[in-house]
């Protein structure tokens, strides 16, 4: 089954995926996989009136539209990040699979299709926590106050990233892209920086404590009074880090 192209990197998760596809899909039918936010009993985050089925069922067909219009008709299905970021914080999402010939609209981001199969349910914050998602594409990714504790996120794409108030204590962000990332609040106690670039990134209140930022780029980062800082020796410059320390 080909992977979720452009979410979570999901073709470095697909392989750990076994997802059944419906019976009723005819032996060698193509299908597309997308991705719905969705709340915890499965009803639309656009609209609550309409439930999403259970994993192994259809949609019931919808006539969609097929106009550009944001708000228009039908079932709306994110090929990635960015096509999820606009409802907020997404912290469950259904895979769900749907044949071309049901696309009505089809744009950057997401599409409006008439009819599709929910596969499986997937709680967000945790596969990002317990997958292995090195060097994964997390760009744009809106994981506000999301718990990533320890988690392995070492040369992840976090390229304008909102990980504001997120708990990324203990995490492996080696080498990781974070330009222009949004840390606002975020808890790094301990975290391991080492390399990843920060340029641009807002790190507001953050808690870098302990935080290893050996080699790590800090160019304009947007930093203030509240922002903690590792006060423990580390490779920038053989220094005692402080707020002073850090040029933004």
């Amino acid at each position: 089954m080909s992977a979720l192209a452009g979410y979570l990197a999901v073709a470095q998760l697909a392989q750990h995926l076994d997802l059944a596809l419906p019976d009723d899909i005819a032996a060698g039918e193509h299908v597309t996989l997308g991705v719905r936010s969705v709340r915890p009993d499965g009803r639309s985050s656009h609209d609550p009136s309409f439930r999403w089925p259970w994993p192994g069922n259809w949609t019931p067909h919808i006539d969609a539209d097929t106009s550009d219009a944001e708000c228009s008709y039908g079932l709306h299905v994110a090929l990635g990040w960015l096509g999820l970021s606009a409802t907020g914080p997404v912290h469950v999402c259904q895979i769900v699979a749907y044949r071309e010939s049901d696309v009505a609209h089809r744009g950057a981001t997401k599409l409006r299709v008439s009819q599709a199969a929910v596969l499986d349910v997937w709680d967000v914050h945790r596969m990002v926590r317990d997958g292995n998602l090195r060097s994964a594409d997390l760009s744009g990714a809106n994981l506000r106050s999301a718990d990533l504790y320890g988690a392995d996120l070492s040369r992840a794409d976090l390229r304008s990233a909102d990980l504001s108030g997120a708990n990324l204590r203990s995490a492996d962000l080696v080498g990781a892209n974070l330009v222009g990332a949004n840390l606002y609040g975020a808890d790094l106690y301990g975290a391991d920086l080492r390399y990843a670039d920060l340029y641009g990134a807002n790190l507001r209140y953050a808690d870098l404590r302990y935080a290893d930022l050996s080699g790590a780029n800090l160019r304009s980062a947007y930093h203030d009074k509240w922002t903690s800082w590792p006060r423990r020796r580390n490779a920038l410059g053989g220094r005692w880090l402080t707020v002073r320390s850090v040029q933004s």
